[in-house]
């Protein structure tokens, strides 16, 4: 009986001994898979830290085009504007923009189709395009149908468009002057 004990200890205790072996291997692996998704892991992470930053700085760029200054026209004290973009990502194609040249205040409320960075680029183009035509033209019509023209052109091969409200208010006579293309109609706002 104790040979029998003993050859029955032994038996355990190689059996005891594979299995510590095989647990150490699948040790040894969980901890190289572990380790090598640790390192893709922080591999994505510092991609999608980039990324982020990267979109924080043109979401900046962006907001840096639009009108900051409120009340923004200080020698023209009857007169008061504001605006705000809130984009639905970290960067988006709204847009509003307002001058003076000539005692004719420009105007514009314009939203890009899509969203994030192509749209943001359109964006700046189209605020471009804005101030660029209303340096030399009057008309509403005539402002939006060559911004038409320039943003319908080469180069869009994604289709992208822009709604637009455009409008010259001539503050000496009050008159307003205005073209939507193809944006929300204005809300009436009472005070």
């Amino acid at each position: 009986p104790e040979e029998e004990l003993f050859r029955d200890l032994i038996h355990i205790g190689r059996i005891v001994g594979i299995l510590m072996i095989i647990g150490l291997a699948m040790l040894i692996l969980i901890v190289w898979y572990a380790g090598r998704s640790n390192k893709r892991l922080i591999e994505s992470t510092a991609r999608n830290r980039s990324i982020e930053n990267e979109l924080n700085i043109a979401r900046k760029i962006q907001m840096a085009m639009l009108p900051t200054r409120f009340p923004p026209f200080p020698d023209y004290p009857n007169l008061s504007a504001y605006g705000e973009v809130i984009p639905a990502k970290e960067v988006g194609g709204d847009l509003f923009d307002f001058y003076i040249r000539e005692n004719k205040l420009f105007f514009c409320i314009a939203d890009v189709s899509g969203k994030g960075v192509p749209a943001s680029l359109v964006m700046a183009m189209t605020r471009s395009l804005f101030h660029s035509f209303t340096s030399y033209l009057d008309s509403p019509a005539q402002i939006v149908t060559q911004m038409n023209n320039a943003l319908s052109g080469e180069g869009n091969d994604e289709n992208m468009f822009v709604t637009l409200f455009l409008g010259v208010l001539d503050l000496a006579s009050g008159d307003l002057k205005y073209c939507n293309a193809g944006h929300n109609a204005p809300v009436p706002w009472t005070v």
